[in-house]
């Protein structure tokens, strides 16, 4: 019989949150307790703080695990974009990988309605942390789209809000609650997201 490999501290570690995203995405971080996480997990209670010292080092540990992606596609964007002021292609292309991303880790919009919904401390670490700078990036983006003459003047902060809902509305009923808009390719969405983003609808 082959012997069962023992877990590193760091492996271990992983597979806690790994648990912990999964158990609180599905129930809600109320409606999971930490002897149910340990059990989840393999290990005793007094084990699972021995790699998080509080609650809170495990909800920033999930945090970056479950965000991690995130900021490696808004930062491949920006840069890919630096010197390019044709805005459609630049919103089309973050539409796209924010779509791919969630579509992937599904996990990961649950964790943040459930966080938000139970006024949990992980949605203030989420907004702080991810959400910010990326606005940030966005409304900037937008600020020199406008500078450049590529979009009217407007209020840049509001129109990354606008942008990023479209696509978070999207995400959220076709992904999760499957209502998907009949027979309209993704791409398609994309696209009709984008052009009513930057041209509207009024005639």
């Amino acid at each position: 019989m082959k012997q069962r490999t023992k877990l590193t501290a760091a492996e271990r570690r992983a597979s806690i949150v790994a648990a912990a995203i999964h158990l609180f995405s599905a129930r809600g971080f109320r409606g999971v307790t930490t002897r149910e996480l340990a059990k989840a997990c393999g290990v005793s209670e007094p084990m699972l703080y021995e790699h998080f010292a509080d609650k809170q080092e495990l909800y920033c540990a999930i945090l970056e695990e479950a965000c991690n992606d995130g900021d490696t596609v808004a930062m491949r964007i920006d840069e890919a974009f630096a010197s390019n002021l044709e805005a459609p292609a630049f919103f089309r292309a973050l539409a796209e990988s924010i779509i791919k991303l969630l579509d992937k880790n599904p996990n990961y919009t649950r964790l943040i309605l459930f966080s938000a919904l139970e006024g949990h401390s992980l949605a203030e670490l989420h907004f702080e942390h991810r959400m910010k700078p990326f606005y940030g990036m966005l409304t900037r983006r937008i600020r020199d789209y406008i500078a450049a003459g590529s979009l009217n003047p407007c209020d840049p902060s509001v129109a990354a809000r606008a942008f990023i809902g479209m696509v978070n509305q999207y995400v959220i009923f076709d992904l999760h609650f499957g209502f998907s808009i009949a027979k309209t390719s993704r791409k398609k969405v994309i696209n009709g997201m984008v052009d009513i983003f930057l041209n509207g609808v009024l005639k």
